[in-house]
């Protein structure tokens, strides 16, 4: 069919044999971009990093397989189609316990799995959704069943607007790094014998990398996730592909505006109309500034404050893993790649796990029955950090504990008894002093 609409069309400019392997250029040009998408994910970190000493890099082996995405869908644009699809239609539905911490800037939302692992006490991981996301949809909910699947208590941090309406004319996008600390802290409060890791997503990413940087050492974390998340937030509003970011405006403006546009032109109405005409995500962002920082004198100096990790990223003591590909439409290469010198070459806490493949998000692995390469490397990852962290606890209680002894036993008197010390000594009879018999005989 296709030989006969060529021969009509073109073949009174051009011989019908330029055309009759058409079917094999097709393919041809199709395998090379294919198999141009092959190649080994790239490791980047400090020469002296504590992965190397910790038996990360070794023991975290799906660092170092090659994801293969499936032929059917190897473009990044349709692997987010196929990933929202599958999302929609064949992720099963998780049920949660909501518990609200309040607080002077509003109320912090987690959202508590109801399965519950096996162990009396599981070590916690906490989730961070991506924009536009829910404890329902981080995206999707496989990471949800796969954590408790392996071991982990599941907590998801919602962030305000996600769930229900605004209470509060205060909202953010990306996060406030506050209310991670709140949460972190509450988690902590409640189960204080158990070890937490994080996972973030997107969005969700740049709250946890500032509330790291924060709090350094002091950290309540003994782990971290970033997947398809972004180090500097400039970057992120500025290098965003055209079309996704023109369907971030619309659906931003449909998903936070409309539903809370009374309590939002109440407190700075001057805001709300700069937001709704916005046409670029940066200007969207900086009109959002009164609803970022509460304040209608709020700057962007002050929400980068709260939302820019890239100045504290080389404060952070805790060990976290970045997961990105190159073909990312949303936060592409030309958002990490300047910075594996001056942040993942300097920080020795920090891994950048970088792929040929992958999108944002999805990374799918396999042909027929693709799974998310993110998922496997991001648990196994958080589960070796923990695995470390317990052993150090565990030694650090053994040292103490020994130390404890050793002390008490120096405020202990003498375990000597007075009638055989002379004994102990082990000196010949003979030469037993005379004085001391003699005294033993009179108190008889």
């Amino acid at each position: 069919m296709v030989d006969e609409l060529l021969s009509t069309w073109f073949t009174p400019w051009f011989p019908i044999e330029y055309f009759q392997y058409t079917y094999y250029c097709i393919f041809l040009i199709l395998a090379v971009l294919y198999i141009s998408k092959l190649k080994p994910v790239q490791l980047i970190h400090a020469r002296e990093n504590s992965f190397l000493k910790d038996g990360t890099l070794h023991n975290v082996k799906s660092l170092h397989k090659m994801v293969i995405p499936p032929p059917w869908c190897w473009s990044s644009s349709f692997q987010i189609i196929f990933f929202l699809l599958r999302n929609a239609w064949c992720d099963r539905t998780v049920n949660f316990i909501t518990e609200d911490i309040k607080t002077e800037r509003g109320t912090v939302k987690l959202s508590w799995a109801e399965e519950e692992p096996e162990p009396e006490d599981p070590p916690i991981l906490l989730f961070l959704h991506g924009l536009m996301c829910s404890s329902d949809d981080l995206p999707g909910t496989s990471f949800i069943h796969a954590a408790i699947k392996r071991g982990w208590k599941v907590v998801v941090h919602n962030r305000p607007g996600h769930v229900e309406k605004l209470k509060t004319p205060q909202f953010s996008l990306f996060g406030d790094w506050r209310d991670v600390d709140v949460a972190v802290r509450h988690i902590k409060s409640k189960y204080p014998k158990s070890h937490v890791a994080a996972v973030a997503f997107s969005a969700g990413v740049y709250p946890l990398i500032r509330y790291l940087g924060e709090t350094g050492s002091s950290s309540k974390l003994d782990a971290a996730v970033s997947i398809s998340g972004g180090i500097k937030l400039e970057d992120s509003l500025n290098n965003c592909s055209l079309l996704f970011e023109q369907i971030f405006l619309y659906k931003s403006k449909e998903f936070f505006l409309e539903p809370n546009e009374e309590i939002l032109v109440k407190h700075d109405k001057k805001a709300f109309d700069e937001c709704i005409k916005a046409r670029s995500s940066e200007s969207f962002m900086k009109a959002c500034t009164p609803f970022i920082t509460g304040k209608k004198d709020g700057t962007w100096e002050d929400v980068k404050v709260l939302l820019d990790p890239f100045p504290k990223m080389l404060e952070i003591k805790t060990p976290m893993l970045f997961l990105n590909a190159l073909d990312d439409p949303i936060v592409p290469h030309t958002s990490v790649l300047p910075y594996k010198n001056s942040i993942f070459r300097s920080n020795p806490h920090l891994l950048l796990a970088l792929s040929s493949t992958g999108s944002h998000c999805p990374f799918l692995n396999g042909c027929f029955s693709p799974e998310d390469f993110s998922m496997t490397a991001s648990l196994e990852f958080v589960a070796h950090q923990v695995q470390l962290s317990s052993l150090r606890k565990n030694a650090k209680n053994v040292a103490n504990e020994f130390k404890l002894r050793k002390l008490h036993k120096s405020f202990l008197p003498p375990n000597i008894s007075p009638r055989t010390s002379i004994l102990r000594k082990r000196a010949p009879l003979g030469v037993v002093p005379v004085n001391v018999v003699k005294e033993n005989i009179k108190d008889v």
